[in-house]
């Protein structure tokens, strides 16, 4: 294999920077061609690039007909297709989170769409070959679900955008404020940071007092 294709859903950035843009810099690095396709417009040159295509990762993408269309021609063109993702969206027992832990950020609508998009997700796995996955307790839930029952774990990583970042001169902070920051992309973050982080901050807080507090 020297030339691979990923199909994906880029509507997210950060799981585009994590597990598109990355993992097409590292392919590149690597020696293989690689073409990347948005599931939302670029079906049409996928599938005339697909001759010359050696395998195809499918990212985060849920069985639309259109995407089942590219599976399937990828299978009848004989070209091993990988289904990648990196959270448990795939699996209604495990998601979505309960309609509560999105205070109010989700419309009942919305909510609907993430339990019935679990369905989609599973379906557009099942017609893949292999499973990608970014931990080995991800890739074991989803080795079942693909054609020949195995998965590979690929982990997120250091790219070029953060080497850049390391390179920068340090500035020493080690009189200054300590600056504590909470960042989440899912808009369910909210229960995660009350149940997993607050009871932390607020004894860090009382035990060695507040300088500052910002929310965002």
């Amino acid at each position: 294999i020297r030339s691979l294709a990923i199909v994906a859903d880029l509507s997210l950035a950060q799981c585009k920077l994590y597990r598109v843009e990355q993992k097409a810099e590292q392919l590149a690095a690597a020696g293989f061609a690689v073409q990347v396709f948005d599931q939302t417009g670029d079906l049409l040159p996928f599938a005339g690039a697909l001759p010359f295509i050696d395998a195809v990762i499918f990212y985060r993408v849920a069985a639309t007909p259109v995407v089942v269309e590219a599976i399937e021609a990828a299978g009848l063109a004989g070209v091993p297709t990988f289904y990648e993702i990196d959270d448990l969206v795939f699996d209604p027992t495990h998601f979505p989170d309960s309609f509560a832990s999105y205070g109010g950020l989700v419309s009942a609508d919305a909510y609907g769409d993430l339990v019935t998009g679990t369905e989609l997700f599973r379906a557009a796995m099942s017609l893949c070959d292999y499973a990608l996955a970014s931990t080995p307790s991800l890739a074991a839930q989803m080795q079942a679900h693909v054609r020949a029952q195995r998965a590979f774990v690929h982990r997120n990583a250091m790219s070029g955008v953060h080497l850049l970042h390391c390179a920068e001169p340090r500035v020493d902070r080690s009189h200054g404020p300590v600056r504590i920051f909470y960042g989440t992309g899912t808009l369910a973050g909210n229960e995660d940071f009350e149940r997993h982080a607050a009871a932390a901050l607020d004894r860090l807080l009382r035990t060695h007092g507040e300088i500052g507090r910002a929310h965002v």
